[in-house]
C-alpha cells in the first residue's frame, strides 16, 4: 500500500483513497518510469529505480499527482506509446478511406476541381470545401457501413497527427500538471 512507502498526513487527509493505493515496483519499457492505473488504484514504479532514491521519489510524486488528477476528475497522464498507437489507427483508417475514394473517382474529381481554380471559376478555398463535401457525399452514398465507420474514426484520430508522439505526450494537460 502507498501508506507503507509514503508518510504524508496532509496528503492522506485530503485524499484518503490514496492511503490504500497499491504501490509496486515492476519491469517497464525502457522509456516508462512509472504509471498509475486508475481502475485498480495502483501506482507502478519501474524496478530500475529501486536503488535510485532521487528518480524513485521524483517518479512516485509524478504518479501520485496522476492519482490525484483521477480522483479529482481532471485530465490524467498519457504515454508516448499511447500516441503512437493512436497515430497507427489514424493511418489504418485513412488508408482504407483513401483507397475507397480513389476507387470511386477522387482523382478525377480533384483534377477537374483544380482546373476550375486554374480557370478562375472558383477559389482554392471553394475547391477544398467542394472536395470535402464530395468525399462526405460519396462515403454516405456509396460507402459501406465499414467505410463510414472508418471515415468517422479517421476524423476522431486526426488530432493525433499534428505532432510526433513524444511532443503530444509532453504537452498533455495531465503530464504538464504532474511535472
Amino acid at each position: 500500500k502507498l501508506e507503507d512507502y509514503v508518510e504524508h498526513d496532509e496528503l492522506f487527509k485530503a485524499y484518503p483513497e490514496l492511503r490504500k493505493a497499491t504501490f509496486r515496483f515492476n519491469s517497464t519499457s525502457e522509456k516508462t518510469n512509472g504509471y498509475y492505473e486508475p481502475f485498480n488504484n495502483k501506482i507502478v514504479i519501474s524496478d530500475k529505480y529501486i536503488k535510485n532514491i532521487y528518480n524513485l521519489s521524483k517518479t512516485a510524486i509524478h504518479e501520485i499527482q496522476h492519482a490525484i488528477q483521477s480522483i479529482d476528475g481532471r485530465a490524467g497522464g498519457a504515454s508516448t506509446e499511447y500516441y503512437k498507437e493512436q497515430q497507427s489507427w489514424y493511418r489504418f483508417y485513412a488508408k482504407s478511406v483513401n483507397d475507397f475514394l480513389k476507387n470511386n473517382g477522387l482523382n478525377d474529381f480533384a483534377k477537374a476541381s483544380m482546373q476550375e481554380v486554374t480557370d478562375g471559376k472558383k477559389t482554392l478555398e471553394n475547391h477544398w470545401d467542394d472536395l470535402k463535401k464530395w468525399k462526405e457525399d460519396i462515403i454516405n452514398e456509396k460507402g459501406s457501413a465499414m467505410i463510414q465507420s472508418h471515415y468517422n474514426s479517421m476524423l476522431k484520430y486526426e488530432k493525433y497527427m499534428t505532432d510526433d508522439a513524444e511532443n503530444l505526450y509532453f504537452n498533455t494537460a495531465g503530464e504538464i500538471e504532474a511535472r
